[in-house]
């Protein structure tokens, strides 16, 4: 071994040689090793520790405590041995020491600052986001979600914001429509009041002016009971619209005897559309709108025209008139929705009873304008009704 080493190894107090497979020394720095070529007497004994591959072990070297350090190696199959006074690896330990508790004090450290962080990045609006579910679960939808960051959870917050959004928005429509609903059946009714009564009794009348020969009035009655008889319909809200222009032909009849040569009709349905299948009392309200507010102040009164054609899976079914006309702006805002200034409340009471049993997409389209007349547009989905319909 040479001198640099050896005098390293005696300055520090310890020792270190070399074994061979029999356990006898074959280097060292002590001279006394070499000669006896055992290490028993040093020792006390052979070691047990001798006989594994590697490792360390605590023993008494010269009376001295000591730590053995010792590998195997490979090819050769001797051993390096080096023994250490415990009094020179104390200080080296108490370093590690050191060094091992500044580690565990940066890792302490560092998990208390992570776990804040995870606390306000992630299990806060965790435990905001599950309060807000809960509250949407018991039927609540006023939430108060404040989770405004990038990340996944953020992400989470914004898609469930818009969802709790849209639910709210959709149960306010379904809301309204059945409020709607209730308030079209509830006019229907109040139209309807005791209409047995009604064209029971006109009916009697009728016979008594045909008694008398009086066929004029007689074919009046009649056409009157046809119109409350329809308007009826057993209790149903769908009809022809064969038996719809069956209804109008019978109030035009009577207004016709009215308002005599000031009042014009035609009447024109494409035949492939008379067993489509349409809400009851729609034509009839129109041409009497047109009729009131069109032509009934005109000294030489008007003409009305009553067109239906299909088109598209449609049915479309025109109502015009050449009288004063009015400003389609307010009517087509409350079509749409405007419930600050409701003026046609007839109108408004069709287009919501066909939106309500067809769908948005359907209804009523409205174009006036002041000395030009008026055209309405009923659009429906073209289908036949049904025998329990009718």
């Amino acid at each position: 071994m040479p001198a640099r080493t050896r005098a390293s190894i005696r300055g520090r107090g310890g020792a270190i040689f070399i074994l061979g497979r029999d356990g006898r020394v074959l280097s060292s720095p002590d001279q006394g090793l070499l000669v006896s070529g055992a290490i028993d007497k040093r020792f006390g004994g052979r070691p047990a520790w001798l006989d594994a591959e590697e490792g360390y072990a605590t023993l008494k070297d010269a009376g001295k405590a000591s730590t053995a350090l010792f590998y195997t190696l490979g090819t050769t199959g001797w051993k390096v041995v080096e023994v250490i006074p415990n009094r020179e690896l104390s200080p080296q330990i108490g370093i590690v020491n050191r060094f091992i508790l500044v580690c565990m004090t940066v890792c302490l450290v560092f998990g208390i600052l992570f776990a804040l962080l995870q606390n306000r990045s992630v299990i806060r609006p965790l435990k905001q986001l599950h309060r807000e579910m809960s509250k949407v679960k018991n039927g609540s939808f006023h939430i108060g979600l404040d989770i405004r960051t990038g990340d996944e959870i953020g992400r989470v917050a914004f898609i469930f914001t818009g969802m709790v959004q849209q639910i709210q928005d959709l149960i306010e429509r379904v809301y309204k429509g059945q409020l709607r609903e209730k308030e079209a059946e509830l006019k229907a009714m109040q139209a309807q009041i005791n209409p047995h009564f009604l064209y029971n009794t006109l009916d009697s009348i009728r016979w008594m002016a045909v008694k008398n020969k009086d066929y004029e009035v007689g074919e009046q009655i009649e056409a009157l009971s046809d119109l409350f008889r329809h308007s009826l319909n057993q209790g149903k809200e769908a009809t022809t619209l064969r038996e719809e222009i069956d209804h109008l032909r019978n109030y035009l009849l009577i207004q016709q005897t009215r308002f005599s040569d000031r009042l014009s009709c035609l009447i024109e349905v494409d035949p492939s559309a008379l067993d489509a299948e349409i809400p009851k009392l729609v034509l009839q309200p129109l041409v009497e709108n047109a009729i009131v507010h069109g032509l009934e102040d005109e000294p030489r009164g008007g003409r009305i025209e009553v067109r239906a054609a299909y088109a598209n899976g449609e049915i479309a079914i025109t109502v015009r008139d050449n009288g004063k006309g009015t400003d389609a702006l307010p009517i087509r805002a409350m079509l749409a929705g405007d419930t600050t200034g409701r003026e046609a409340f007839a109108l408004l009471n069709i287009h919501e009873r066909i939106k309500l049993r067809y769908g948005e997409e359907y209804g009523l389209e409205f174009d006036s304008a002041p000395g030009r007349g008026t055209v309405v547009v009923v659009r429906i989905p073209a289908r036949e009704t049904t025998k329990e319909e009718r």
